[in-house]
C-alpha cells in the first residue's frame, strides 16, 4: 500500500512539473502591444502622408556601380507576382508559427503577437529609411518611347506618384525577410531538429531571394535596394523572437558553492 501511494505521489509530482514547465516564449501584452500599435500606426501614417499628400521631387535615377549593370525596366507582371509572394509569405508564416505554437501547447496569441510585433517594427524602420533617402526607382529612368501605348500610360501614372522616389530600401524584400525569418526563428527556438531548422531557414532565404529578384525584374528596385531590405528584415525577424525567448534559469548547489546556469 505504501509503495502504491508513493508511486501515485511521484506520478503526480512528475505531471505537475511537466505542466509547470515554462513555454518557449514570454509575451507581455502590456509591453508588446503598445510597441506593436505605435510602430504600426506610425508606419501607416507615414505611408498615408507620402502616398496621398506628397509630390515627387523630380529626382533623376543615377545608380552607383553596384546597380549600374541592371538596365531600367518596367514589368508589371513581375511586380504583381512579387505582391502575391509577399502576401503569401505573410499568411503562410503566421499560420505555420501559430500551428507550431499550438503543437507545443502554447497559446496561439503568443506567436501571433510576436509575429505582428516584428512586422510593425520592420515596417517602421524600413519606412523611416525610405523617407530619409528619397531614391528614385529604376523604372523612372526608362525611356518611355521604348514602351507600347498601354504600358506607357501605366508607366506615366506610376512615375507621377510620390512612391516612385521611395526605392531604398525595398519594403517587399524587408517585409518578406522579417516575417519569413521570424517564423523560422520561432520554429528554431521551440526545439526543432537540425534538419527541420535548416529547412525553415532555407525556406525563409528562398522566399526572400525570390521576392527580391522579382522586385528587380519589375524595375521597382535596384539590387542594392533589395539587399539592404533583406538585411534589415532578416535582422528584425531574428532579433524580435530571440528577445521574447523565455529565460531558463537553474539554480545549482554543490558542496560549499551555489551557481546559476541557463540560456538567455
Amino acid at each position: 500500500m505504501r509503495t502504491l501511494l508513493l508511486s501515485i505521489a511521484l506520478s503526480f509530482s512528475a505531471a505537475t512539473a511537466q505542466a509547470a514547465e515554462p513555454q518557449t516564449f514570454h509575451y507581455d501584452p502590456a509591453v508588446s502591444v503598445p510597441i506593436t500599435v505605435a510602430a504600426g500606426a506610425t508606419f501607416g501614417l507615414m505611408n498615408y502622408v507620402v502616398n496621398d499628400d506628397a509630390v515627387p521631387l523630380g529626382l533623376v535615377s543615377n545608380p552607383p556601380f553596384l546597380d549600374a549593370w541592371v538596365e531600367p525596366r518596367f514589368n508589371q507582371t513581375a511586380h504583381h507576382a512579387s505582391d502575391v509572394l509577399l502576401y503569401g509569405t505573410i499568411g503562410l508564416g503566421l499560420a505555420a508559427s501559430v500551428a507550431d505554437g499550438v503543437h507545443d501547447g502554447e497559446s496561439p496569441w503568443v506567436r501571433t503577437g510576436i509575429y505582428l510585433e516584428a512586422f510593425a517594427i520592420n515596417g517602421l524602420i524600413t519606412d523611416v529609411v525610405k523617407s530619409a533617402q528619397d531614391r528614385p526607382r529604376p523604372f523612372t529612368a526608362l525611356d518611355p518611347d521604348t514602351l507600347d501605348a498601354e504600358t506607357r500610360a501605366e508607366w506615366e501614372e506610376k512615375r507621377a506618384e510620390a512612391d516612385s522616389e521611395r526605392s531604398f530600401p525595398s519594403g517587399h524584400a524587408s517585409n518578406t525577410a522579417a516575417l519569413a525569418f521570424c517564423a523560422a526563428r520561432m520554429f528554431d527556438l521551440s526545439g526543432a531538429t537540425p534538419a527541420k531548422r535548416a529547412a525553415a531557414y532555407g525556406a525563409a532565404g528562398a522566399l526572400t531571394v525570390s521576392v527580391s529578384s522579382l522586385r528587380v525584374a519589375a524595375g521597382r528596385h535596384h539590387p542594392s535596394d533589395v539587399l539592404a531590405g533583406a538585411l534589415i528584415g532578416a535582422s528584425v525577424g531574428l532579433v524580435v523572437p530571440t528577445l521574447h525567448q523565455r529565460k531558463a534559469v537553474q539554480l545549482s548547489a554543490s558542496g560549499s558553492h551555489v551557481g546559476f546556469s541557463g540560456t538567455f
